[in-house]
């Protein structure tokens, strides 16, 4: 009895391998640039008022170019490492940004850093 239990199970364990595997490969077409960044993380990130660093973000989303340089130094993970200023600026985050869309992303990185860095393990 136990034989025939194993059979089907190993069997149904094979085939259930099989299908993540093509499925995986189907899914993972387009894998997010900015994560791992957890749900509390980015919560964090978007929380207005004091309790998060949504302000400091909306008001970098208003100019043209400063998101994309805020979304450049998360994806280059620029935040998990002291702060030199050069992390966005060797990894080519800052091309393309004027000088208040620069300030207005260190405004949110300041924010982020210190509001957000336990959640987000960001460093200080």
């Amino acid at each position: 009895m136990r034989l025939s239990r194993k059979a089907p199970t190993s069997l149904i364990g094979s085939v259930l391998t099989a299908l993540g595997l093509a499925l995986g490969s189907c899914s993972d077409h387009d894998p997010d640039p900015y994560q791992p960044l957890t749900e509390a993380c980015d919560a964090c990130l978007l929380e207005p008022g004091s309790e998060g660093c949504g302000d400091a973000y909306q008001a970098c989303e208003a100019l043209e170019s400063c998101e994309s340089v805020v979304l450049c130094e998360l994806g280059q993970q620029c935040y998990t490492e002291p702060s030199s200023g050069d992390c966005s600026r060797t990894r080519g985050c800052e091309s393309g940004a004027g000088a208040a869309e620069l300030e207005a992303a260190a405004e949110f990185e300041a924010c982020a850093r210190a509001v957000c860095a336990e959640i987000c393990s960001f460093v200080e």
